[in-house]
Order: structure tokens, then sequence, then C-alpha cells
């Protein structure tokens, strides 16, 4: 909540909050926060730490729709480079936040982590917005190398597969027991992008790509660089 409400609008919030803290303590509610846990869906790394200063300040470009100026470190980059940024806005993934922003060498919409950023400062020339830019459709058709649609054809050991009995993997999924297996073979028209390729490589050996033949090719030889990677 905190990324993505400015502190300036908490601080306003805060007497509603505290309010509705008050009457939830005489009402059979007051302990339902200890009656519920969230528990991570898988390895979950710790989030980085993010300079609240850059954290407001860069809230307060956005809002204000003005230059942000700030020394930022690229992947790789022994040393931080002084920049001017045109921020369009923040995008959270799992615990990264990132500003969404353009700069001179980057016209294009461009992700910039928060937590390798530092000595910013809100500047008072008006940024730059591209005509008809909207974040909710940046995040949307965010680049992780969409290839477009595919029908996907899985062999999964059958208790692997309830997961995705369950929670399908998309609405036009089909699934069939696989004769004389243990196997069900589950096929969907999903996305081809890098999301479903690292989510194949998370299953391992208990699911294989079948179709389509360039996926199953792929999914291979990134077994194979694995297995050579564990017998070096």
């Amino acid at each position: 909540m905190a990324m993505l409400l400015p502190k300036s609008v908490l601080d306003d919030l805060a007497p509603l909050f505290d309010a509705a803290e008050r009457e939830l303590a005489s009402s059979g509610w007051k302990d339902w926060p200890s009656r519920i846990a969230v528990a991570p869906p898988a390895f979950a790394l710790l989030p980085p730490r993010i300079d609240p200063k850059v954290l407001a300040d860069v809230q307060h470009a956005i809002a204000r729709r003005v230059k942000l100026i700030a020394k930022y470190r690229s992947v790789g980059a022994r040393a931080a480079t002084r920049r001017s940024f045109d921020p369009l806005g923040l995008l959270l993934r799992g615990h990264l936040v990132y500003l969404i922003a353009l700069t001179a060498e980057n016209p294009e919409p461009r992700q910039y982590a928060l937590q390798r950023m530092r000595e910013t400062a809100p500047g008072t020339e008006r940024c730059h917005e591209p005509h008809g830019f909207s974040m909710r459709r940046y995040a949307r058709d965010l680049a992780i190398a969409p290839r477009g649609w595919i029908r996907l054809r899985l062999h999964f050991h059958a208790r692997t597969a309830e997961h995705v009995r369950e929670m399908p993997m998309s609405k036009y999924q089909t699934w069939r027991p696989i004769e004389g297996t243990d196997k069900v073979e589950v096929c969907a028209t999903v996305q081809d992008d890098l999301q479903l390729k690292r989510w194949l490589l998370s299953l391992g050996s208990e699911a294989e790509v079948r179709e389509p033949v360039h996926l199953r090719k792929e999914m291979a030889e990134e077994m194979r660089k694995a297995l050579r990677a564990y017998d070096a």
C-alpha cells in the first residue's frame, strides 16, 4: 500500500484508519487479522531496500508531472550516472518497484528499479508524456518477449496435473488421461512468452511439452544447459 499511495495521502487517511480500528475493536471482527495468514506460493527473495526519500521524490515527480533528476546504476554497471527522467508511473512486480520513464538516451518507456536510484530531486521542468500513454496498457503489454498465442500440449504426471485442473491455464483447456500410463494430457491456448517458459521450467520433469515443436526444442535446450551446469 505504501508503494501505491504517496506518504502525504497516507498521512491524510491516518485518522480514518484509526477510527476504523476503534470501531473494529468493539466488534466480533477485532481478532480477524490473527485468524488469517498468507503463505508465499513459491520460494521468495527478500525485497530490496528502497530509500524512503527516493520513493517520495519519485511519487512527487509523477504526481506533479515534472522531470526527476537522479543518479541511477544500471545492471552490471560499477557506478551510478546522473540522469533526467520523464516519469510516467510506478510499476510493481512482486517485491520490485520500477519507475516507468523516458530519458534522453531511451525515448521509449523503460523500467528503472527504485533500489538503484539515489540523490533524487524533482525538477521544475514539465515532463514529456507520449500521446495516449496508459500505465495499465503498458503493464498489460509488458515486454516479456510475447510471441503470440499458441496451442500448448503438455503431458503431466497425474498428481502434478491436479493444480492446473483446479486453476486452468486458460478458458480453453482440455484434459484427458493417457491410457496405460499415470500421465494426463492437458491442452490450452496460452500466450507464448517468458513467463510461460519460466513456469514450465519450474515444473522440471513433472511436465513435458509435446507441442508446439519450437517450444519443445527450447525447453529441451534449457534442460541440457542445466544438466551441463550440474555435470561440470
